[in-house]
């Protein structure tokens, strides 16, 4: 299930993106798992997108407990968030 629940989220990256790629007139050069390449003849459409990408992804609801769940089972050292 966690495969699954990981793909649902990179089709969601991958869309989210895409739809701001368009929104700010840019273009896809490729993506590599859940890297993208984008070019722009503009530089402030670049800045504007790379900023609404991040504002994006962040929001979104990623709906995601079960994946935080399981990678924090897998992970031996807890870390607090003052400790990374």
């Amino acid at each position: 299930e966690i495969r699954e629940r990981m793909a649902g989220a990179l089709d969601m990256h991958k869309s989210l993106i895409r739809k701001l790629i368009a929104k700010y007139k840019c273009y896809e050069v490729k993506t590599v798992g859940d890297s993208f390449m984008i070019v722009t003849a503009d530089p402030v459409a670049g800045v504007q997108l790379a900023l609404a990408i991040q504002e994006q992804l962040y929001y979104a609801d990623w709906a995601t407990d079960d994946i935080d769940a399981f990678y924090k089972k897998q992970c031996p050292c807890n870390l607090s968030k003052a400790e990374y």
